[in-house]
């Protein structure tokens, strides 16, 4: 099973997510990706967790998050963020090609 993912763009000033015309689909399981219709294969690289999730979140001073990297084609990181909230790690987005991915759950 695939899920659409759409290029998004954060308004810092209305705090609201705003969507661009880049999609992809990515296999549920990460194991692959498509855009534009080329299927790729994911290879996972490593997870790294930045601040630490024990202290209060004021202290770690930044938002705590997990990076899932991959790589795709041997050179392009593709990345799954996601941030630690209500004490569980929760999807954010995907990182790939400088573009921030999220769901869009107005999207067809």
């Amino acid at each position: 099973m695939e899920i659409t993912f759409q290029q998004s763009f954060i308004d810092t000033y209305k705090s609201i997510i705003n969507y661009g015309p880049k999609k992809i689909k990515v296999d549920k399981n990460f194991i692959y990706i498509i855009d534009k219709d080329y299927k790729t294969k994911l290879e996972f690289i490593k997870d790294i967790k930045f601040g630490d999730y024990r202290l209060p979140n004021n202290l770690a001073g930044r938002d705590i998050e997990s990076h899932a990297m991959f790589r795709v084609d041997d050179f392009d990181d593709f990345i799954v963020v996601r941030k630690f909230i209500n004490g569980k790690f929760v999807f954010d987005r995907i990182d790939y090609l400088n573009i921030e991915f999220r769901l869009n759950k107005n999207s067809d």
